[in-house]
């Protein structure tokens, strides 16, 4: 079976990719030219992994479908059994008459394409509605719906859509694992900033990675808040306790309130213990995720999986975040063991916690990985192989 995997949202089909090829299938990934670079697949291979099944594709901008020749999009598919698709994907092929084996949302593609937008320019609207149009027959004739259950708000939208087909509710594997475990020396040199990582290693006792983008003062919506600044609080409180203890935070450039945090910080008296390096690509940041001791996510929001807790569990670390578990035990029998936190006390506690008992909480790392393999990869991967071999036997 050879497989089209379209639209790279979040590296998802990346990682899905490498997956299906070590189960042994054909696949190929078709990237939007409108992707910026750190959804591109280079940001999250190193060489040799997805040679010659790249593509670059057009087929992407909402706007141009009215005008867009599909018979361009035919010959580029002719070859192929399966399709995997995300994205404005949905409206081109539906125009061109494929029909999407799996439909994997990332978002906005259920809650934003499929929506009326209205405009003042009433070409635009024009434009618009005509892709709505189709990105809503797109969804609605696809053999079948990925996406783990979402907020109510979304699920209330994904239930507008009218979609008949099947839906399976577990999370894509977001992150190839195998990736990250045996990185060569040879990719290693390639890196930007594998030195820097390990040289901040070497001289700190404590190392901790929050790749959170910063959002926690004055976000325009509630549900951007990470918590940031709970954090460093929490972490000032952490070197008053243990002030012989090298301990660090690693963070990044990234975010809209990255400058008060940097403010934040200088008002803690924690500029020796904050290292600030730029936003990156996935494969330069899992290299400092797996030197790390801990991985901190978000601290005022209750989130079970998102980038940062799948980069940690990829590589087995301990995660800290703010979880309340009854929220995700109807999704899951068991969830990946956390260190709870959302106030400046409980990231003490915790922090505190890792330095008494480091083995402990390598356990949680291990176990938390574990955890993932088996109920994200190996679910989903199982949901994926049942469509390619039900479709290959019709």
């Amino acid at each position: 079976m050879k497989i089209a995997l379209i639209g790279n949202m979040n590296n998802n089909f990346s990682s899905l990719c490498r997956y299906l090829l070590d189960e042994g299938y054909d696949a190929h990934l078709f990237q939007y030219i409108t992707d910026p670079n750190h959804f591109h697949a280079t940001a999250d291979t190193f060489e040799g992994q997805l040679d010659g099944r790249i593509h670059s594709v057009d087929w992407c901008i909402p706007t141009q479908l009215i005008s867009y020749n599909v018979e361009k999009i035919k010959d580029e598919l002719s070859s192929f059994d399966f399709i995997i698709a995300c994205g404005p994907t949905l409206a081109f092929l539906n125009k061109a008459n494929i029909r999407v084996d799996v439909f994997i949302p990332y978002g906005s593609d259920v809650y934003s394409l499929p929506q009326i937008e209205w405009s003042r320019n009433p070409l635009y609207f024009l434009k618009r509605l005509y892709f709505r149009y189709f990105q809503l027959k797109g969804i609605q004739q696809s053999r079948l719906m990925i996406i783990e259950k979402q907020s109510q708000w979304v699920e209330d939208i994904i239930c507008s859509l009218n979609y008949k087909g099947k839906r399976e509710e577990v999370s894509i594997p977001m992150l190839h694992i195998p990736t990250y475990e045996a990185v060569s020396e040879r990719n290693q040199k390639s890196l930007d900033f594998f030195s820097t990582y390990k040289q901040i290693r070497k001289e700190y006792d404590l190392m901790i990675f929050h790749q959170s983008r910063h959002s926690w003062k004055n976000p325009r919506d509630k549900v951007e808040m990470k918590g940031n600044d709970i954090l460093f609080k929490g972490f000032k409180k952490f070197t008053q306790i243990y002030p012989e203890v090298k301990a660090c935070i690693v963070t990044l450039e990234y975010g809209g309130e990255v400058g008060e945090s940097k403010r934040l910080i200088k008002q803690l008296q924690l500029e020796g213990n904050v290292i600030w390096l730029p936003k990156q690509n996935r494969k330069e940041l899992m290299m400092g995720v797996s030197m790390s001791d801990l991985v901190v996510g978000e601290l005022y929001n209750s989130y079970n999986l998102y980038g940062v807790i799948v980069e940690g569990l990829a590589v087995a670390k301990p995660i800290m975040q703010k979880r309340k578990n009854a929220d995700f035990l109807k999704a899951y029998s068991t969830l990946h063991p956390i260190l709870y936190a959302d106030d400046e006390e409980s990231v003490c506690k915790g922090l505190t916690e890792i330095m008494e008992n480091p083995a402990k909480y390598k356990e949680y790392g291990r176990q938390g990985q574990q955890w993932y393999i088996d109920n994200i990869v190996n679910k989903f991967l199982g949901i994926i192989k049942q469509e390619i071999e039900a479709k290959h036997e019709r």
